[in-house]
């Protein structure tokens, strides 16, 4: 009886506990949807607010069977997007997994692209955020993009 009961206590305590973000973590998460809040608004000056001045913004896929990076400044980036004003862009995030050492934080989001509602692509987000005197700054998102399954990317889990 007694060799059950520690055994008991020892699984109880053995199991994981709910993961609670720390306060670094939830700035970085704010971050990154301030940025998403301000494209859905059309708000490229609120999309700049959010990133760092030297940001990038790094689309990898496949294209004719052959991997590809293609690396855009954040002028660039951003000029696109002011391009596509009055066409409802909309990007939403799931499952976001964050971890932080120091000045730098590392986040990993699965998410769906929309242009009028529509879901345009999917994938991954990757973004390196680095803490600056004003705050949590994105450096740099990488994405995967995708075009089949979108519809079932908010179930994935990390």
């Amino acid at each position: 009886m007694r060799i059950r009961l520690i055994a008991l206590l020892l699984a109880a305590t053995a199991a994981p506990l709910p993961a609670q973000q720390t306060e670094d973590q939830k700035a970085v998460l704010g971050a990154i949807e301030k940025l998403f809040t301000a494209l859905k608004a059309d708000d490229t000056a609120g999309m700049r607010a959010v990133m760092h001045p030297q940001g990038r913004i790094i689309q990898t896929g496949t294209r004719d069977g052959a991997p590809f990076a293609r690396v855009n400044a954040l002028d660039d980036f951003l000029v696109s997007i002011g391009n596509a004003k009055g066409k409802g862009l909309e990007e939403r995030i799931y499952n976001p997994e964050i971890r932080i050492e120091d000045n730098l934080a590392v986040a990993w989001v699965y998410y769906d692209f929309r242009v009028g509602g529509q879901i345009s692509h999917c994938g991954v987000d990757a973004y390196h955020v680095v803490r600056t005197a004003d705050g949590w700054r994105i450096l740099e998102i990488v994405d995967t993009q995708r075009r089949e399954a979108c519809d079932q990317i908010n179930t994935r889990r990390p």
